[in-house]
C-alpha cells in the first residue's frame, strides 16, 4: 500500500473508525470486494467515511457529466435549427469537445484499478447521427 493509504489508515484505527463489533473476527463480505482489491475497498471505505472518495471516483463522476452536459448541448442546438453554415460550426465544435474529453476518458481509464469502472470514449459519429437524424426528423414534423 502507498504512504498516504497507510497513513490514512493508521490515524482511522486510532481514532476508532474501523471498530465494528458486531463484525470483529469476521471475513468481509466477498461481494463488497467484486472489483476492487482489499487494499482499495479499505481505503474506500475509509475515504467515504470521512466525507471523501478516491480521486478516480470523482474524476470520473465528472467526465459522466460533461459528456452528459456536452450531448445535451448538442441536442439543443439541433432543435434550434439554425441556418446549414452555423450548424456545420457547431458539428466542428462538437467534435472538437468530444476529442477532449475522449482523451480524458482515456487517461482517466488508466487510472482506474478494474475495467469495470472504465468510461466508454464517446462515439463522435453515432452522436452525431442520432442528433442529426432527431434534427432531420424535427425538421420533416414541422414541413407543410
Amino acid at each position: 500500500m502507498g504512504v498516504v493509504t497507510e497513513r490514512i489508515l493508521r490515524r482511522a484505527i486510532e481514532r476508532g473508525d474501523l471498530d465494528c463489533p458486531s463484525r470483529r473476527g469476521k471475513p468481509l463480505a466477498p461481494e463488497l470486494l467484486a472489483h476492487e482489491g482489499s487494499e482499495w475497498w479499505l481505503a474506500h471505505r475509509v475515504l467515504k467515511a470521512a466525507g471523501c472518495t478516491l480521486p478516480w471516483i470523482e474524476q470520473r463522476a465528472e467526465l459522466l457529466g460533461e459528456m452528459e452536459a456536452t450531448r445535451a448541448r448538442v441536442r439543443r442546438m439541433a432543435q434550434r435549427g439554425r441556418g446549414d453554415l452555423d450548424w456545420q460550426a457547431q458539428v466542428q465544435a462538437f467534435r472538437l469537445q468530444m476529442q477532449a474529453i475522449n482523451g480524458r476518458v482515456r487517461l482517466l481509464n488508466l487510472k482506474i484499478p478494474h475495467p469495470a469502472f472504465h468510461l466508454r470514449p464517446m462515439d463522435v459519429e453515432r452522436e452525431l447521427r442520432l442528433v442529426e437524424g432527431g434534427r432531420t426528423n424535427a425538421s420533416q414534423e414541422t414541413a407543410p
